[in-house]
């Protein structure tokens, strides 16, 4: 029995994520409840807590990291899309697709097209004992790309016109992730803040995986809601695809991305493996918070949404339960630059 409660506190994200996903798809709706907080108030709280860690230096580093976050965000935006082209040319010639898994490869397209996660590349690097303040920096600069970026990828795959409100994303991302930053670093002037944050390391910890677990159930109930994508008629032919693809494609971009910065680190290009963590858990990642209202907002009305929205829905808890198990790989590669 005490083996048993050991391994639950030992792996208490995995079985609350998995948790989060049985009772999500049992009472869908119950996600409203819990929505409206988590959008106002529980990412922005991450992020105080990351300004309130975070020295002043580490966070101007990297921003003046030009080259690096250049190489960045090129794989975000660029190496992405054409190795998703590429391997979806080859799935093609192999399946002999229906209409319905074309469908499908628009969305994998789409997905290949966002940028990074904002909360969970960071939360991870930090957990890895990454270079937190690296990733943070690419995290906001990938989104703010993405606001341009994104819909001419999707427009030169989908043929699809639209107008994103520009102003009001930049404020959103301002107002969710930059202010809580700046307001966490003049906290964190206080010597009794820096001291706190030093005491409660591990409940700060805890704090950003409880939101990520909140992310994942009020995701999972929205897409199993009626007319969510685990309710639409195509999910019977597209869900064998994507437990194949969506996991093979994290992992292939998760190892793909880390060997490259690891050549990277050995050409001197990179400083230390913690920057190497932080790379890797960035390039990898792709957002569902900024994915799925772009989404609704590019094919409003368009009946083929369900299909393009699954590939990110799909993707988003793989992302957080591969991330949980590589944070602690992540963890001994850092740890071992220090010995």
């Amino acid at each position: 029995m005490t083996s048993m409660t050991h391994s639950l506190q030992s792996n208490y994200f995995l079985v609350g994520m998995l948790s989060a996903i049985v009772v999500a798809s049992k009472y869908p709706t119950s996600g409203t409840l819990i929505s409206p907080f988590l959008s106002k108030f529980g990412v922005t709280l991450v992020f105080l807590l990351t300004g309130m860690t975070l020295k002043l230096d580490a966070i101007t580093e990297a921003f003046a990291d030009v080259k690096l976050n250049a190489l960045i965000q090129s794989l975000s935006f660029f190496a992405w899309p054409a190795g998703m082209l590429a391997i979806i040319s080859v799935l093609e010639k192999v399946v002999k697709p229906s209409p319905e898994v074309k469908l499908l490869f628009d969305g994998l397209m789409i997905t290949a097209a966002l940028p990074t996660t904002v909360n969970m590349c960071v939360i991870l690097t930090t957990d890895s004992g990454g270079n937190t303040a690296s990733a943070l920096a690419n995290a906001v600069l990938g989104n703010a790309l993405g606001i341009f970026l994104t819909p001419l990828l999707i427009l030169a795959r989908v043929g699809k016109t639209t107008e994103i409100d520009v102003w009001g994303t930049f404020f959103k991302l301002c107002s969710k992730v930059v202010l809580p930053v700046v307001v966490g670093q003049v906290l964190r002037m206080s010597g009794g803040v820096r001291s706190f944050m030093v005491r409660r390391k591990r409940e700060c910890k805890q704090v950003g995986e409880l939101v990520l677990l909140g992310i994942v159930y009020t995701s999972f109930c929205d897409a199993f809601v009626p007319g969510g994508i685990f309710a639409s008629d195509a999910v019977a032919v597209i869900l064998p695809l994507l437990i194949v693809l969506m996991p093979s494609l994290h992992l292939l971009s998760f190892f793909g991305f880390e060997a490259l910065f690891r050549r990277v680190l050995e050409c001197g290009s990179v400083q230390g493996r913690r920057t190497v963590v932080s790379s890797t858990f960035v390039t990898c990642h792709k957002t569902l918070a900024f994915g799925l209202p772009l989404l609704r907002t590019i094919f409003e009305g368009d009946k083929n949404l369900p299909i393009y929205c699954a590939p990110i829905m799909f993707l988003h808890p793989i992302q957080l339960l591969c991330g949980s198990f590589l944070k602690g790989r992540m963890g001994e590669y850092v740890a071992a630059e220090d010995k």
